[in-house]
């Protein structure tokens, strides 16, 4: 079964035992056979639990598609619900305590009994997290059905997902709510909410910034995004060093503006040592001897991608460069550096 198929299998198999004490029809189903705590929800979201098809498409539907689903939900939790009240709770949290009106403890107190409820609900921190290493689908289960191998969002560090041969868990990546959990907390198992990144990424960096598919790139949904930018350098010769650059297309502002926000740029200024690396290679082999050792295989019968990689180190191909940290920053490095048009000749 597909990572995304046994994902949404699980939950909805989990919050419809523990809300409306409903298990599916599937003898096997590890979810369905062990005994969870049950949930009292309110009526009007209990309404919304039980119509077909509802958790299925809160737990697999496109970003663009979640927001509607997690309004009718907070509209099933709080009479009255309006969109604006998060922003009033947000300002509300940033007043000290004794600047707080009545209104602002009133709505902060609202808010947040029903951001308990919805954790409680979608039990990231608990039940999928795991820490008890118990028996069940969890985060090291999708971390590894995915198997991102470096960070969704940098490609500069190994994410994989490790455990010993008795079952102990050694590593896995973080996952990043890509809509925030404090606003959106029904998605916190979400498929298409759960980026697998590292940590820099996931708490150092993006932390609780709001992404929204009008303003940034989604790493699931934008398929063309590796096509969209690359990887440059300047020399500055007054410092002596590199500075590294992004490049896109000026009216494309979603992806500037995403990795502005992840301080892309400035994460691979710390890749200095490889990029001088790459500009030493290029320095030391002409263009003849890069097309005669890739002309000097011929009864190998190794792939393009192959003889790229035993080269420089990288997979050419962009779908593989989840693989290796680094493939995309150097693949755009050395393109620039041999031409485009003369990688291109290699691969003919």
């Amino acid at each position: 079964m597909a990572a995304k198929d046994l994902h949404v299998k699980s939950i909805c198999c989990r919050i419809r035992k523990k809300t409306l004490k409903i298990a599916c029809n599937d003898g096997s189903c590890v979810i369905c056979t062990a005994s969870v705590t049950q949930i009292k929800i309110p009526k009007e979201m209990r309404l919304e639990f039980e119509k077909a098809d509802f958790l299925e498409d809160l737990i697999s539907a496109e970003p663009a598609d979640q927001k509607d689903l997690c309004l009718r939900l907070w509209k099933a939790a709080l009479k009255g619900y309006d969109a604006k009240w998060h922003e009033d709770y947000k300002k509300a949290k940033k007043k000290k305590k004794a600047e707080l009106s009545k209104d602002d403890k009133a709505m902060i107190k609202k808010i947040e009994k029903n951001i308990s409820l919805f954790e409680r609900i979608f039990d990231y921190n608990t039940w999928f997290l795991n820490k008890a290493n118990s028996p069940h689908y969890d985060a090291y289960v999708l971390a590894a059905n995915l198997g991102r191998s470096s960070c969704t969002y940098c490609n500069r560090l190994y994410t994989s997902t490790m455990k010993t041969i008795a079952g102990k868990k050694v590593m896995r990546p973080t996952f990043d709510h890509w809509f925030p959990k404090y606003r959106y907390p029904m998605l916190g198992l979400s498929f298409y909410n759960l980026i697998p990144s590292c940590t820099i990424c996931n708490s150092s960096i993006k932390g609780f910034k709001e992404f929204d598919t009008a303003t940034h790139i989604h790493p699931y949904v934008d398929a063309d995004v590796l096509e969209r930018y690359r990887f440059s350098y300047d020399y500055l010769e007054d410092l002596k060093n590199f500075r590294v650059k992004i490049k896109s297309d000026v009216a494309d502002t979603r992806i500037m503006k995403t990795y502005k926000d992840l301080k892309i740029d400035i994460c691979f200024d710390a890749h200095h040592a490889e990029l001088a690396d790459l500009i030493r290679v290029r320095e030391a082999y002409s263009q003849d001897y890069i097309r005669n050792m890739f002309n000097s295989y011929p009864g190998a019968n190794l792939s393009f991608d192959e003889i790229y990689r035993l080269a420089f180190g990288i997979s050419y191909e962009p779908k593989d460069f989840y693989k290796l940290p680094l493939s995309k920053f150097k693949n755009d490095i050395v393109s620039e550096l041999l031409l485009l048009s003369f990688t291109t000749e290699l691969k003919k």
